[in-house]
């Protein structure tokens, strides 16, 4: 269940506008766009609206609960980079080491155009987004290679592999491209670590923080309980079809690949924590997990002017990126109306999102499950969820 509630005025938040919220909300679900979705906002550290709209699934009568667990894919790169950084806190690495270090096979690697590398790939780069790596989804002629070796499959051992006999897209360092170098990070914290991703960040993070319903499975209770969303796709006629259905989701089987950069199912609540950890500076009620310095490295852009645009399928102007997470450096109306510079975020595949303003102590988490990803949703409603701010 999700904690430390309190009024909408006692956030900060004003009841008029928050109205007007729940009527765009309802606006999404009534037109079909989504079955359902959360959408929680905290104000130093205290949650003052919780919405709750639509139904588990179009395959599911009941209504959204709000311990509702859903896919946040790309929303674990935060938790990846955080849980390493708590590594490199103990020395067991620094931001400008190799990557070869520990993994030879990414050494004196090739480009697209057959040139060398003009350094080696650092740890930086990985949470940076800045190795030359990129995604299979993506559209330029190496991920056409990626699908070709079908560099989605298989443990994160064949993942290492398969890409020390690929090239890069670019030189290490010298442009941004979303990218699978969050999966390589992961193999990095399970080797500083000496465990499995999945015990590291159980161990690490998730029971220090008491995100208890976050990790890389469902485990049954939560699917017989009814807890666990259907996931959607949106067909071209503007349908919903049930792509994973919660009762034979993939994720009530362990995954072949512990995906740091996309793995995790998580709730509100639990997210709620982890992203508060980042608005306190690293400080969790069990005690404190980062240090402040390391956070601000996550908030705070850490790209070169050289290294601009962001994007992921396409440019975003005024996005830069810290380590792991996205960061406002300069507003842009076009595509991320209301955001104000120094917001912090990122999101996931399937729709779920969340970002912090700390300059206004805001954190706000977004969750749906409907592919494919699109920023509609959290840009009818941030320009309004700022106005509510008091």
């Amino acid at each position: 269940m999700i904690g430390d509630r309190i009024s909408p005025v006692e956030a900060g938040l004003n009841t008029s506008v928050l109205n007007e919220l729940d009527a765009e909300i309802a606006g999404f679900i009534d037109s079909g766009k989504l079955p359902g979705a959360i959408v929680l906002i905290a104000r130093h550290g205290k949650i003052g609206y919780l919405n709750t709209a639509g139904t588990m699934g179009v395959d599911r009568p009941e209504k959204m609960r709000s311990d509702a667990v859903f896919r946040i894919y790309s929303m674990t790169k935060p938790i990846t980079t955080a849980v390493a950084l708590m590594l490199h806190e103990q020395g067991a690495f620094a931001l400008d080491d190799p990557v070869a270090r520990w993994l030879p096979t990414l050494q004196h690697m090739r480009l697209l155009d057959g040139s060398l590398m003009e350094r080696e790939i650092t740890v930086r780069d990985l949470m940076c987004h800045t190795a030359g790596f990129t995604n299979t989804f993506a559209s330029d002629p190496l991920a056409i290679q990626y699908r070709r070796e079908k560099l989605g499959t298989g443990d994160l051992d064949r993942l290492v592999d398969v890409l020390g006999r690929m090239p890069l897209l670019h030189q290490p360092g010298e442009r941004f491209q979303y990218s699978i170098a969050t999966d390589v990070l992961g193999k990095l914290i399970e080797i500083w670590a000496a465990a499995p991703l999945d015990r590291i960040f159980r161990e690490r993070l998730f029971e220090p923080l008491g995100m208890v319903d976050t990790g890389f499975t469902i485990p049954d209770r939560l699917v017989e309980s009814g807890r666990f969303t259907s996931n959607h796709t949106l067909r071209p006629d503007g349908s919903l079809v049930v792509t994973d259905a919660a009762e034979t989701s993939r994720y009530r089987q362990a995954p072949e690949r512990l995906a740091g950069a996309s793995g995790l199912v998580s709730t509100a609540a639990d997210y709620f924590r982890f992203g508060q950890l980042l608005l306190d500076a690293g400080l969790a009620t069990s005690g404190r997990l980062l240090k402040a310095e390391s956070v601000s490295l996550m908030t705070s852009n850490q790209l070169p002017e050289s290294a601009f645009p962001v994007g992921v399928m396409h440019p975003l102007p005024g996005l830069g990126f810290g380590l792991g997470m996205s960061v406002r450096v300069a507003s842009h109306q076009d595509t991320d109306p209301g955001a104000p510079v120094g917001e912090c975020g990122w999101g996931g595949l399937a729709g779920t999102h969340f970002w912090i303003s700390p300059a206004h102590g805001l954190l706000v988490i977004t969750l749906r499950q409907t592919l494919p990803y699109g920023t509609r949703f959290e840009n009818v409603l941030k320009p309004v969820i700022y106005r509510a701010l008091l």
